[in-house]
């Protein structure tokens, strides 16, 4: 289970009697917002987060089961996160679908895509779908959303996947009320196996909370040079607000393998990052563009390109880091107990 909405259990978002406040609204519903400037009375509305979350305490993390939720963030913009984020939920939809009963697959989908860009959200037109979120939907009261409420406001796209996405609205994400986003997060994953995220790269005041919750963060980026200096300034500053929890992987995006001596190599870029790269997405405008415009995955329109290859490897390791971390963590937990 993820914990995006500050449960009292979880210890790698400790609760904290004193930020209850979000918009001079109280609330007392078990959720606690990592401190920040805009939780505090006395801090302007729309005033950029500035703080850092408390160090997690030593006590045991929560059993790790349930749903799975892969957040990809990207370091800069125009380097391919909505891209990426649409063909990942494209590639695990498919692959659980071959896992599903054929007369199931339409009824029980497995994977829900969720743009949390609710200004300038691209999901909904890199597919083609409606959006089914609206300004009241956002500001509204967290305590309505369940699971009823979350099947009514979900897009579905024909390659198998369910989408959760608010139109293109200036300053739409002003009247946002984040308490209601981390409620949508929460229960979207009680209804889907596996969440794909798409994360703004502006930081909003739910960015925190679902990075945290999230079990895979994917931080994508470009090989040039004013790029990595921004994905490692990122990477430093996400690690010293997150924590250990929610470490960044790099994925290397529009990355060319053909090596020319004036062009940056993947060790460079690595040496630079002083970070190891996750994996690598070749440069494949022409297919990116067609599934674009098409309104459908790249993997929907030419399974065989090279982009939706890299896009299965990255999905193999995705899924085994995640394996991995989730075995270690309760191998933590049954020692210490």
């Amino acid at each position: 289970m993820t914990f995006f909405s500050r449960r009292k259990e979880d210890p790698r978002a400790p609760w904290n009697n004193d930020e209850k406040t979000v918009n001079e609204g109280s609330v007392d519903d078990g959720l606690a917002i990592p401190p920040c400037d805009i939780w505090h009375d006395d801090a302007p509305a729309q005033q950029t987060v500035t703080g850092e979350l408390p160090p997690a305490p030593q006590d045991p993390i929560p059993p790790q089961d349930g749903s799975q939720c892969w957040a990809f963030m990207g370091a800069v913009g125009g380097v391919g996160t909505t891209t990426l984020a649409v063909q990942m939920a494209y590639e695990l939809a498919k692959t659980q679908a071959s896992k599903t009963p054929r007369g199931q697959r339409n009824t029980d989908p497995k994977v829900c895509l969720i743009d949390l860009d609710f200004e300038a959200s691209g999901i909904v037109h890199h597919l083609d779908v409606q959006a089914g979120l609206s300004q009241d939907d956002l500001a509204g009261d967290p305590a309505r959303i369940d699971s009823l409420y979350i099947q009514s406001l979900l897009s579905h796209h024909s390659s198998g996947m369910s989408v959760l996405a608010a139109p293109n609205m200036i300053n739409g994400n002003a009247g946002v009320n984040p308490l209601t986003v981390l409620a949508l997060l929460d229960a979207v994953c009680d209804a889907f196996p596996y969440v794909i995220l798409d994360v703004p790269r502006h930081w909003q005041p739910w960015t925190a909370p679902a990075l945290m919750g999230a079990d895979f963060l994917g931080l994508v980026t470009e090989l040039s040079i004013p790029s990595l200096h921004m994905t490692r300034a990122k990477c430093d500053q996400l690690s010293d607000m997150l924590g250990s929890q929610s470490s960044c992987h790099i994925i290397m995006n529009k990355f060319e393998r053909r090596a020319f001596k004036s062009t940056l190599r993947l060790s460079d870029a690595e040496t630079a990052l002083q970070r190891t790269v996750l994996s690598t997405l070749c440069m494949d405008p022409d297919v990116t563009r067609e599934a674009s415009n098409c309104g459908t995955p790249v993997g929907h329109v030419r399974t065989d390109s090279r982009y939706a290859k890299d896009s299965r490897k990255l999905l193999e390791l995705m899924t085994n880091k995640v394996s991995t971390d989730r075995q270690n963590i309760n191998k933590y937990n049954t020692v210490a107990a």
